[in-house]
């Protein structure tokens, strides 16, 4: 069920939109709890989980952010099968330097 938030338009001030929010950095924030959102988020921890074609084999992914940061980083991408949202973002962090 997810909670919407309502808002006025900041493209017409006369006009009230409704928006959903969320986060999700590893925990639920008080956005994903009012919205129930928080599966969209990248750090999310999927139950099932996301396969990707890479290298002509399938790499599994526990969530989005370590799908996308794999797809950055393609010569490290079996790493970022065991990595959580938060650790995903920490080893992009460190891998920077090899992105010309």
């Amino acid at each position: 069920n997810m909670g919407r938030i309502a808002m006025q338009d900041p493209r017409d001030c006369q006009r009230k939109i409704e928006i959903i929010a969320f986060y999700f950095p590893g925990r639920r924030t008080d956005w994903d709890c009012v919205c129930g959102c928080s599966f969209l988020a990248n750090f999310f921890r999927l139950p099932t989980p996301m396969e990707v074609q890479m290298h002509g084999e399938v790499l599994r992914f526990t969530n989005a952010e370590a799908a996308f940061q794999a797809l950055k980083f393609k010569d490290h991408a079996k790493v970022f099968q065991t990595l959580d949202g938060e650790g995903a973002f920490q080893k992009k962090a460190a891998l920077r330097g090899l992105l010309a």
